[in-house]
């Protein structure tokens, strides 16, 4: 696997336009019959096309992901060469790929599955133990999400080279993610054959999966999850931390750890009474129970428009920009240094950087102060 010519292979057929061809991640045509589950055709095709020359393997790699089924342990099943070559050929991308890269196709294929999974899990982790499924999964190559959009337009970022839309049962609850691939030319050269759970094999692609923001338990997640990265937490220690309350996602209110304020749940009528102090730059250490409910009261009133924007929203563009606008309101009243400069210089990726680190450091000070004053009522 670490051969010189196995690593050019790797890395000629890891290359984006090489990948376009995988099944799982695009569209179909009209008169196809597949399975709306996966968008793969409903009778897998392991036949050898009309114009192939040789043999390719119909062995299917069996992967980690759960699927819904009567079963626990049942998974998903990754197309074979043969299969996967099939879709090539249907599609008109054959000529893209030589059948002798195939193996190798599929186990790049399979193995930024595997990880997109992985990413998945770690999000999904902050809710509960138990194992998600994953229901069903679309590829939507041509379609920016809108955060690819701002990182490419704005901030002057490759575009990501295709785009999986996948949807997991969270014990019932249907939960949309987004997955962003990107690709390095430069890196393509240390590329190597991957397993099927090699992290580090595949340098020239990278991974950016993430909750779609569909609804506001899933813009919490978006927020707290950098939060619990910055204070050293695996998210699985403390799964249900920022869960507003009522949530159909907290199964388990009873034994659920103390939780940060809803801004969203403050009195209309005490809005507007104070101004909270200007903070020095991202400095909330010395913030107090009474200051962090001002600002809280503050931001619900000011960014009243922005929260309704976000409750109302029907499509995942909609709701992505209105979250963007409500986290640059935000950044506005609690973070008013770094957010200047980021108004200054929208293309300037440090800046952006110190917003989203100043807002991280705001809520965990919001969690903190909410664990404190749980404690001490319990006590």
């Amino acid at each position: 696997m670490g051969s010189s010519q196995t690593k050019q292979r790797s890395a000629e057929t890891c290359q984006p336009q090489k990948l376009s061809g995988c099944p799982v991640i695009h569209k179909k045509a009209e008169e196809e019959v597949t399975d709306p589950k996966n968008q793969m055709p409903a009778i897998p095709n392991q036949n050898l096309s009309k114009y192939q020359e040789g043999k390719l393997s119909t062995d299917r790699v069996q992967s980690t992901i759960l699927k819904p089924s009567t079963s626990s342990e049942e998974t998903w099943s990754y197309p074979s060469p043969q299969m996967f070559y099939n879709a090539l050929m249907r599609k008109g991308k054959a000529g893209d790929v030589r059948e002798e890269d195939m193996e190798t196709v599929v186990a790049v294929h399979n193995n930024m599955n595997e990880l997109a999974w992985r990413e998945v899990l770690r999000w999904e982790s902050l809710h509960s133990s138990e194992t998600p499924v994953l229901s069903k999964f679309l590829g939507r190559p041509h379609d920016l999400t809108p955060k690819a959009w701002f990182k490419s337009k704005l901030l002057g970022h490759q575009k990501p080279f295709d785009r999986h839309d996948w949807t997991v049962d969270r014990n019932g609850t249907e939960v949309r993610y987004v997955i962003d691939f990107y690709y390095d030319e430069e890196k393509g050269k240390e590329d190597e054959t991957p397993g099927l759970h090699d992290i580090h094999a595949v340098k020239s692609i990278s991974i950016d999966a993430r909750p779609a923001v569909d609804s506001f338990q899933s813009l919490l997640d978006r927020l707290r999850m950098p939060v619990m990265e910055l204070v050293g937490s695996e998210p699985d220690i403390s799964p249900l931390l920022f869960t507003p309350k009522n949530s159909s996602t907290n199964r388990h209110e009873d034994n659920a750890p103390a939780q940060a304020p809803n801004i969203s749940e403050c009195p209309v009528k005490q809005l507007g009474k104070s101004k909270p102090k200007q903070l020095p730059k991202t400095t909330f250490d010395n913030v107090n129970q009474e200051e962090m409910s001002s600002f809280s009261q503050t931001i619900q009133k000011n960014c009243a428009k922005s929260f309704a924007r976000l409750n109302n929203c029907t499509s995942e563009e909609e709701c992505q920009m209105a979250s963007i606008g409500l986290t640059f309101c935000m950044a506005n009243l609690v973070c008013s240094n770094e957010a200047s400069r980021l108004e200054k210089d929208p293309s300037n990726e440090k800046a952006l950087d110190d917003v989203t680190s100043c807002l991280n450091k705001f809520e965990k000070r919001a969690l903190f102060l909410r664990s404190e004053t749980k404690s001490k009522t319990e006590t």
